[in-house]
């Protein structure tokens, strides 16, 4: 097949190639082929070819990549122009051969780029700048990294939780629910102790004016889990494989999520979770709430307080 420079039709490539190959019940004008099966039985009838006896294959893929969910390779574009190269001679097809099967070829190859196209864009995940602020933040197996916030640069999902639920003020006004979900109760307790040091002052560290007491930090973060502010779960680990954050998970309109990647120095990259991949976070989202599994289990802080205060168990 001659290498033609892909040029865009007036037709979108799939309404080209429809209206160049396949017969038309509104036209009485000729065509090569009377639908895909009787494309693929042309294609699987050329002398000599490796898709000899092979038509319901051939068929199937055919309807794959003109639905566009499948991209056409060079072998099944040879073979479309020489299956119509054939029917034309046997159907006596009105027009010069040689400008149909061109028109074909430049519409076979703009569907060929534009499926790649599509496919390299799907693959291309997109940085975003920083998280925003949410009525509800559903997190799962968020890394312990430094995360890009609008405000203040980089920031530790700690820190973003205790400035969000106000834990540090008595009478303050949470503005965002969590809900955490984490493969292993360690995971959550580690969460629990990073929000217990930004409240009490890092272990070894001089207090600063604003930290809490032990006993108060503590008990502020019981009190955001009583209240159902911060919601920290124990799921699958096979859900656990991604870390994602997903915004607003009940608002069809206003969620968004971003897949996190630590990297080296622990900073956690954001790419945008696209809007047609966001429904499986969502759908998990749904799971938890209304207990589907039971394999999903809510953890109480208070089972945890004295590990997560590094008070030692009595012997």
């Amino acid at each position: 097949m001659q290498e033609v420079e892909a040029m865009v039709p007036s037709k979108p490539p799939i309404g080209e190639i429809h209206s160049l190959l396949f017969q038309s019940k509104s036209s009485k004008e000729s065509k090569p082929f009377d639908n895909i099966p009787d494309l693929g039985r042309a294609i699987a009838a050329l002398p000599g070819g490796q898709y000899s006896g092979k038509e319901s294959i051939v068929t199937s893929f055919l309807r794959q990549v003109f639905n566009g969910t499948r991209p056409c390779p060079n072998d099944y574009l040879k073979a479309i122009v020489a299956a119509t190269r054939v029917r034309i001679e046997e159907r006596h097809v009105p027009g010069n051969p040689d400008s149909l099967t061109g028109e074909l070829e430049k519409a076979l190859l703009a569907l060929k780029k534009r499926r790649e196209r599509r496919d390299r864009e799907k693959h291309r995940p997109k940085l975003v700048k920083s998280l925003g602020i949410a009525e509800v933040r559903f997190a799962v197996n968020p890394p312990v990294g430094e995360l890009s916030v609008a405000s203040h640069g980089h920031t530790r999902i700690s820190s973003a939780i205790v400035e969000d639920l106000a834990l540090r003020e008595q009478s303050g006004q949470p503005r965002t629910t969590y809900k955490i979900c984490f493969p292993v109760e360690t995971d959550a307790v580690d969460l629990w102790r990073l929000i217990f040091d930004e409240l009490n002052g890092k272990p070894g560290e001089s207090a600063e004016a604003g930290d809490l007491s032990p006993e108060a930090a503590a008990a502020a973060i019981q009190q955001a889990g009583s209240n159902n502010h911060l919601q920290v779960y124990i799921i699958p680990y096979y859900l656990c494989l991604a870390s994602a954050i997903i915004d607003n998970p009940d608002s069809r309109d206003n969620c968004t999520g971003v897949m996190l990647q630590l990297e080296k120095g622990g900073i956690a990259r954001l790419y945008e979770i696209r809007e047609r991949d966001i429904l499986y976070w969502r759908q998990m989202y749904y799971d938890l709430e209304n207990a589907v599994f039971g394999e999903y289990r809510r953890l109480e802080f208070a089972r945890y307080r004295n590990l997560v205060m590094r008070i030692p168990s009595v012997q």
